[in-house]
């Protein structure tokens, strides 16, 4: 009586022991099949893993592990290197976001310029038309510093040694008593923001 009380015993525990490890591997295959996982890759280790020795099995489950931790690290990485560019790209974004409107000043910019430039002198000295172009001086200046502010610099000034990188020579003067290859008139600044030309200074230069 003892020893069918004990084998009833011993067969309990055993079936309880299997419905815990099926019930695991049931919600797996449920799992899988709400995923849309095929059941052949779910049950794919369980085969290959059957009817191994101790050493072999230690041998897969280490390969499977690394496996693992190698596709872990990939994924960091590409996730690293994809947030990498992203931070890069919203700097360049936003240190540039300035020159679409900065081109559209560049015009107004020249306007002044021109009609400072070719602006008779007696004008200059008369009382009626000396605070005008006082006022248009400062007009020009306050424009040059709201450029400035947003890191926008003119290049282009008499004198400049010729850098064919952000000058455009439109002529060559012959006559100049002026260094070899350097700048003798400006016809149009140019603009720079943070090493990017947004526009090149038209020049002209005297000859090599």
């Amino acid at each position: 009586m003892t020893s069918k009380a004990n084998k009833t015993t011993a067969e309990t525990i055993v079936e309880t022991a299997q419905k815990e490890a099926e019930t695991p591997q049931q919600e797996a295959i449920d799992k899988a099949n709400a995923d849309g996982v095929p059941l052949e890759e779910l049950l794919e280790p369980d085969i290959q893993f059957a009817n191994v020795g101790q050493d072999e099995l230690i041998e897969k489950l280490q390969n499977e592990a690394a496996m693992w931790q190698d596709k872990a690290l990939r994924a960091a990485a590409e996730e690293e290197n994809t947030r990498a560019r992203f931070a890069k790209e919203k700097v360049e974004i936003l240190k540039f976001a300035s020159a679409p409107l900065a081109t559209e000043m560049f015009a107004v910019a020249d306007i002044l310029h021109k009609a400072l430039e070719h602006l008779p002198q007696e004008l200059r000295e008369k009382a009626e038309t000396k605070n005008f172009i006082e006022g248009l001086e400062f007009t020009e200046q306050a424009l040059d510093g709201a450029l400035q502010k947003v890191q926008i610099q003119k290049i282009g000034n008499v004198g400049d040694k010729f850098d064919p990188s952000i000058h455009q020579a439109v002529s060559i003067a012959v006559d100049s008593d002026a260094a070899p290859n350097t700048i003798v008139q400006v016809l149009q600044s140019g603009y720079i923001l943070h090493g990017r030309i947004l526009r090149a200074a038209m020049v002209i230069v005297s000859k090599a």
